[in-house]
């Protein structure tokens, strides 16, 4: 039996979106969205830079996690096993990292979100989804791993079962534009779980998925009466389509290692924002980028040598 040839064009969007994460949060400090730490500096050139990876950031992560669990869906055929393998892949990060992480070195460094709150408020508001930073994203891809199961189940055996799915995902996303709910970031995953789907879709049915994935997109982009889902989908599809085919020792290490440096990489950047937020932004943007970048693969590549099986 022939070996499957590995298809290294996902791993490469992957590098792709941890650098384009990494970039994004070395230079929120100056997007005129964004207010959780103050400065007197401004930068029109990273503000709109910043605009530019908001468009696709998010939606390309959850189009390469989709594409990537499209097998696991479809072949597993035990709901809790696969329950218990998303608890342990993303639950238990998102406890310990946040807890033993992020929010100590937030409150080392006492940023404003949590001045004069109390350690039982915040930490119980972490646990249900409130101010949990960049981990937000991993209660909404658990809850979106749980609701692809049971629907990608439910139509499995149907020619287009797929569609009828990314139909009702595209329902969920304009829900979730109605009535917000952000207790452990449901809505942040009723809002994503289309372009997860996006992703298992072109993965299942190759190029025949783009043409009812861009009719949704249009219809979402009619819905808020604004083009930034049409953007976004020309640029993630864009990608995925022109990224080669190739790898090198560094994609693969970089690969390799994504997930933990999306992990360890974001709260980093608030000791950089305490210290020197009013400093040169190039300054800022490259303690941040290169420093703190390098420090969150260091220790990633420490915890996959090591035997502690939490990434």
């Amino acid at each position: 039996m022939m070996k499957q040839v590995k298809d290294y064009r996902i791993s490469n969007l992957r590098v792709f979106a941890i650098l384009t994460v990494v970039l994004g949060h070395s230079i929120i400090l100056y997007s005129s969205s964004w207010h959780l730490m103050p400065t007197h500096v401004s930068v029109p050139l990273l503000d709109t830079l910043k605009n530019i990876i908001n468009t696709y950031q998010m939606e390309l992560y959850f189009f390469i996690s989709g594409w990537c669990c499209y097998s696991s869906i479809i072949k597993s055929k035990n709901y809790q096993s696969f329950l218990q393998s998303k608890i342990k892949r993303l639950i238990i990060p998102y406890l310990l990292f946040g807890l033993l992480w992020m929010l100590p070195i937030k409150l080392a460094l006492n940023i404003p979100a949590y001045q004069n709150v109390s350690l039982v408020k915040i930490y119980l508001d972490y646990f249900l989804g409130f101010n949990n930073g960049h981990l937000w994203f991993l209660y909404a891809l658990f809850l979106i791993f749980v609701i692809s199961w049971i629907i990608n189940r439910m139509f499995i055996k149907l020619k287009w079962g797929g569609y009828l799915c990314l139909a009702f995902t595209f329902l969920m996303q304009i829900l979730s534009n109605i009535a917000y709910i952000s207790i452990f970031n449901i809505s942040a995953g009723m809002k994503y779980a289309f372009w997860f789907q996006a992703g298992l879709c072109i993965r299942q049915y190759g190029n025949k998925a783009i043409v009812p994935i861009l009719m949704c997109v249009i219809g979402s982009a009619c819905f808020i009466n604004a083009i930034t889902p049409i953007i976004s989908l020309l640029i993630v599809i864009g990608l995925y389509f022109i990224v080669p085919n190739t790898h090198t020792r560094i994609t693969d290490s970089l690969d390799k290692n994504s997930f933990g440096v999306y992990l360890f990489h974001s709260p980093l950047i608030y000791i950089t924002y305490h210290y020197f937020g009013n400093a040169s932004p190039w300054l800022v943007v490259c303690i941040n980028l290169f420093l703190w970048g390098s420090l969150s693969y260091i220790l990633t590549d420490i915890i996959q040598r090591s035997k502690i099986k939490i990434l």
